[in-house]
């Protein structure tokens, strides 16, 4: 019996050995791409899966879409959004689609150039349809690779993606239509796909079983990204084609307001201190007048404000700090936030490290990568407005990598709870109006990029209640009451 235990455990850590070799050689791409077996495994079907988890969470739900429409073809639509109690089940059968496209494994029957009036015909149509958004856009290699893809050509007609629609075409053929981010153009990939019929009455199903609250609509649909010279009243803002705009939040409605907790004074800030490899002991640590801890050692500094901001800098990337994988975009990225966990677990390791990226992955895969990171509340954004010696932070984590090392870290230590009460929300068209209202002295009307509810944290303020925030012009607005 003894033998027979010794041996079950002796191949349970053969396996485990092998395992996290192969993720760590997977991840870090010591082969050439084509030459390397742990590379080419990748794309096996049936161990993909295991090895796509092998990033850290926030990169997980980074290859969650942020939100998903579904239309059912007869004037009635519904949109989803991550963290909903639905969303995953709705999105399940999606990522399976994109993951065998990406993978290959779905043939495309032919591919068309398109326009956005061509999409915009098409909706208005009532045809059936699922809009799938994501938080950000990236390159279509990057968004592979997050799918568990790691090389893919499927969408190398694409500069930049972020919005997918998925237009039935029979029982066993659709369209993807992938929408440029960069160029604005749409292809669209005729796919023969064998379980079309199925997802028809998903999709069906989604629909007739959400309440009317639900129901939303694009403002391509409603002419609302354009502007004709021919009509009486000229818009003041013009809309992103595919902003969603519900009936949530069009109407007034309620959000929890939560509690903001600065956890400096916690005790646990030397375990923070540890991360970046100082020693919280050291000769060369003092305390400015502003109460700020100061750490120096070479040719790098630490700072910790009392607001529970924490500043690194490394004046040559030599003295950076080293990050565990490659140093493509994609290693980068995922190493970055994962360095960005452990700080956050070393001072608040009672709660769940929920922070997603925050800006468009668009940095070249080589010199300087900057990544921007934002606070999630039960899938609502965490808008960061503070102010910093080094000027203004508009996101609750921004790090410079280069060359594998980090040479810049500020990141806002923050945990967040709810207090029980829920605050009420002025509807989109308000906030519309708000942002109109601030370029008021403007002739051409004002594009609007992006609306969505979130909350602001300003370093100082305990509790933090729902608004509104959009970009317009390249500027961030954060619209209060």
């Amino acid at each position: 019996m003894k033998e027979r235990i010794k041996s079950f455990v002796l191949v349970a850590l053969i396996f485990l050995g092998v395992g996290l070799t192969s993720i760590t050689w997977i991840d870090e791409r010591l082969w050439p791409d084509g030459y390397s077996l742990f590379v080419n495994v990748r794309e096996w079907p049936l161990i993909r899966n295991f090895f796509k988890n092998s990033y850290s969470l926030p990169m997980e739900n980074l290859s969650k879409a942020r939100k998903i429409v579904i239309a059912d073809g007869m004037g009635t639509s519904a949109v989803f959004y991550n963290g909903d109690r639905i969303f995953d089940a709705v999105y399940e059968d999606i990522d399976n689609l994109l993951l065998g496209f990406l993978s290959g494994e779905t043939e495309v029957m032919a591919t068309t150039h398109l326009t956005k009036e061509n999409v915009r015909e098409l909706l208005n149509e009532q045809v059936m349809y699922a809009y799938i958004n994501y938080s950000v856009a990236m390159p279509p290699s990057f968004f592979g690779q997050l799918m568990g893809v790691a090389e893919s050509d499927s969408l190398s007609s694409v500069t930049a993606v972020r919005d997918f629609f998925l237009l039935p075409t029979g029982e066993d053929s659709l369209e993807l239509l992938a929408i440029d981010s960069e160029k604005e153009s749409v292809m669209r990939y005729e796919l023969s796909y064998g379980k079309t019929s199925g997802l028809i009455e998903k999709f069906t199903e989604y629909v007739s079983g959400v309440s009317a609250d639900n129901n939303c609509v694009m403002a391509l649909q409603m002419n609302m990204d354009k502007a004709s010279p021919d009509d009486a009243v000229q818009m003041k803002t013009l809309l992103d084609s595919f902003l969603v705009l519900d009936s949530a939040s069009t109407a007034i409605s309620e959000k929890a307001e939560i509690v903001s907790k600065n956890p400096v004074n916690s005790g646990k800030m030397d375990a923070v201190v540890s991360c970046f490899s100082f020693n919280p002991a050291s000769i060369y640590r003092y305390v400015d007048s502003f109460g700020t801890i100061v750490y120096l050692e070479n040719d790098s500094s630490l700072k910790i404000y009392k607001n529970g901001l924490v500043e690194y800098e490394a004046l040559d990337v030599d003295y950076g700090i080293p990050l565990s994988g490659g140093k493509g975009l994609y290693e980068s990225l995922n190493s970055a936030i994962r360095f960005a966990g452990k700080v956050y677990s070393s001072a608040v390791s009672e709660s769940e490290f929920t922070m997603n990226v925050a800006s468009d992955i668009m940095f070249s895969e080589s010199g300087e990568m900057n990544f921007s990171f934002d606070y999630y509340h039960e899938g609502t954004p965490i808008s960061t407005d503070i102010d910093t010696p080094s000027g203004k932070m508009e996101h609750a984590a921004e790090i410079t990598v280069a060359e594998g090392k980090i040479k810049g870290f500020k990141m806002l230590l923050r945990e967040y709870k709810e207090t029980g009460k829920n605050r009420e929300t002025m509807n989109i068209y308000g906030a519309i109006d708000k942002v109109a209202l601030k370029y008021e002295d403007r002739e051409e009307p004002v594009k609007i990029d992006d609306m969505f509810l979130a909350y602001k944290e300003d370093g100082l303020s305990e509790t933090l209640v729902p608004l509104w925030v959009g970009y317009a012009e390249g500027e961030r607005i954060i619209i209060q009451e």
